[in-house]
């Protein structure tokens, strides 16, 4: 039979005596259970609360002898993050290329540690992964950003379940993951008539002037007219010399 590493007792008024009971720590070999020992007290004992005075001292050798007995149970939340980062640490972190292993470290530092290093592994839940990219968004500017440090922790998270480690599936597709605070620049782009307009108005090498052979100004276009824009470009400058003439 277990035994507890508390035990209480228990009192009780019998006839005109107050009796306290408790069980003995050991266990009887014929019955392999604890007996139940009963103690009357004198008259001297008149309430409920100087019989459990009374009983404590017999309670008090019972609990100091199951405390200095019993063994330290494992820890109920397992493994924590700490200890697998750790452990990818040692065994993956040495075969990722400088740059990679760079980011990786600067992640783990910054981000994952401080904030997951000491929850247990089995608890990683979807709400706690989105509590996390939420606290990295309010850190970092860039959704990019945000994404690439999940990204670290999902890849160490994937590993640890290969090992064996229990740990619940989380998707990226479940995560909200925050917008970027700072709007990107919008990006101009020139068409050929627009080119044409800015290389005519450009001061000197840059000017096409009359004496200019076309070829000369095929190339100069060439030079300024993004790819996708040149051939209606140099049509357009063709047409205009001819004008010219």
């Amino acid at each position: 039979m277990p035994r507890r590493r508390f035990q209480s007792g228990r009192v009780y008024l019998r006839g005109t005596r107050w009796v306290g009971s408790y069980r003995e720590y050991e266990i009887n070999p014929e019955t392999g259970k604890r007996a139940r020992k009963t103690i009357t007290f004198d008259a001297t004992v008149t309430s409920e609360r100087a019989a459990k005075a009374a009983l404590q001292p017999y309670l008090d050798d019972y609990n100091a002898r199951a405390k200095a007995n019993s063994k330290p149970s494992a820890p109920r939340g397992g493994k924590a993050v700490r200890t697998l980062i750790k452990e990818w640490t040692d065994k993956i972190l040495p075969n990722r290329k400088p740059g990679g292993a760079r980011a990786a470290v600067s992640h783990i530092r910054t981000y994952i540690l401080p904030q997951l290093g000491e929850v247990a592994l089995r608890e990683l839940s979807l709400s706690q992964h989105q509590t996390f990219v939420t606290a990295v968004g309010l850190r970092v500017d860039r959704r990019k950003t945000a994404e690439n440090v999940y990204g670290t922790l999902g890849s160490i998270l994937n590993l640890g379940r290969k090992w064996g480690h229990a740990i619940p599936s989380v998707e990226k597709r479940d995560i909200v993951f925050p917008a970027d605070k700072k709007p990107q620049p919008q990006v101009f782009f020139f068409d050929a008539d627009t080119a044409a307009r800015v290389i005519n108005i450009a001061p000197y090498p840059f000017k096409m002037r009359r004496s200019d052979s076309v070829e000369s100004r095929k190339h100069r276009l060439q030079a300024q007219t993004p790819p996708g824009h040149r051939r209606s470009g140099l049509r357009h400058s063709e047409g205009k010399h001819a004008e010219e003439r």
